[in-house]
Parts: C-alpha cells; sequence; structure tokens
C-alpha cells in the first residue's frame, strides 16, 4: 500500500485530497496455504494456492469478524459502543500463454455501532441512543499485455459501493424514544482504464 498527498497521475481519476492505494499480494502458486489467527481486534481466517501446479495461477481469499463483536453476543463485555464488524477479500491471478495476465480482486466489508448516553448523575435517565452502520464493496479485473521487450499495455475496470447510515433516537414528550436523526449516503462508481507504457531507457519512459 502507499500513501499519496498530492502530484496524482491520471489514473487515480479526479482525488483532491489524498490517495491510499492498495494492492493485493497473488496468492502461493506453488504450494497449498491456510491459516488461522485471534487476536484483540478480529478472528481472521485465510487460504491461498494454486489452481494448477506449474502455469502460475493462483487464489488468495480472507476473511475476518470483530473479537469485540462476538464477546458482545455471549455477554462477556458489557458496554456501550461496541464496533462490529467483518470483511473479505479475495485475488485471483490467472496468467495466459497469448492474451496477458488477468487479475480478478475483491474487497466486501460491514461495520456497525451501537451507542446510548445517559444522564451523568443518574443513569437510568436516557439521553439518546443510535446506531451507525457502514458497507463498502470494490470489485474488478486487471489486465497485463506485453507488447514488446520495452513496452506494455495495462488495462483495469473496477466498480466501487460505499453507504453509510446514521440515525439517532430520542426522548420525546409521553414517548420513550422517538427517531430525531436520520442519514444516509451511498455511492456507487464504475471505473475503465488502460495505460501504454514505453520504456526508452533507464531513466526516460513513456506512459499515455
Amino acid at each position: 500500500s502507499a500513501f499519496y498527498s498530492g502530484a496524482f497521475g491520471p489514473q487515480y481519476g479526479n482525488a483532491l485530497s489524498g490517495i491510499f492505494d492498495m494492492k493485493l499480494r497473488k496468492g502461493n502458486d506453488e504450494n497449498q496455504e491456510y491459516s488461522f489467527s485471534v487476536g484483540a481486534l478480529g478472528i481472521e481466517a485465510s487460504a491461498e494456492g494454486p489452481f494448477k501446479k506449474n502455469n502460475g495461477s493462483s487464489y488468495l481469499v480472507n476473511y475476518r469478524y470483530s473479537t469485540l463483536g462476538l464477546l458482545d453476543e455471549i455477554g462477556a463485555v458489557d458496554f456501550g459502543g461496541v464496533p462490529e464488524y467483518q470483511d473479505v477479500s479475495y485475488k485471483v491471478f490467472l496468467p495466459t500463454e497469448k492474451t496477458g495476465v488477468f487479475s480478478f480482486f475483491g474487497l466486501g466489508g460491514l461495520s456497525e455501532i451501537n451507542y446510548t448516553t445517559t444522564d451523568e448523575e443518574n443513569e437510568d435517565i436516557l439521553l439518546d441512543e443510535g446506531t451507525q452502520k457502514s458497507k463498502i464493496g470494490v470489485s474488478g479485473v486487471n489486465h497485463f499485455f506485453q507488447l514488446t521487450d520495452k513496452s506494455y499495455l495495462k488495462s483495469n475496470i473496477t466498480q466501487s459501493f460505499n453507504s453509510t447510515n446514521i440515525r439517532e433516537d430520542q426522548p420525546f414528550e409521553s414517548e420513550p424514544l422517538k427517531e430525531f436523526y436520520n442519514a444516509d449516503l451511498e455511492n456507487l462508481t464504475t471505473r475503465f482504464s488502460t495505460t501504454f507504457h514505453q520504456k526508452i531507457n533507464s531513466k526516460h519512459k513513456i506512459q499515455l
């Protein structure tokens, strides 16, 4: 991954403030591997390996789930604002002999946090309660095609989605709780780009 704060290339579209450029590595193309880990923030499982040995193809998939979310469900933690999340990512790497190298990738995640606010002097008096939910999803295809020893084409098409919902309820007259604030934000974006690269020498290259 890399973070850029300025001087963006044209491949990053109409970015104005900053760019977090994240790339998924390809999976092990020789042996099957599996892993499972438990930490303070999440439970994680992953798998990777070749589709067929000796041809360079591979897959990689990873899944995480919030540890605090699990503890909250079984009643092991007792405080407001427990973050719950889960996410999955994958990459499929498929080289071909004549049509180049294809990479299929994706990332998706869900998160939710619920909170309550009570009076500082009397915790039985509820001031408000709310929830914030977020979703994100990205999927796409990369294609790399070698034209000559010093030139190649790199193309990609992606579709991304993200949404956020914030809701807050407050007591109102005789009603224990009534909706006070509710906001939704959704964004769906599709992008396609093709870049031509030509190496002139060790210090100069052309990118179109």
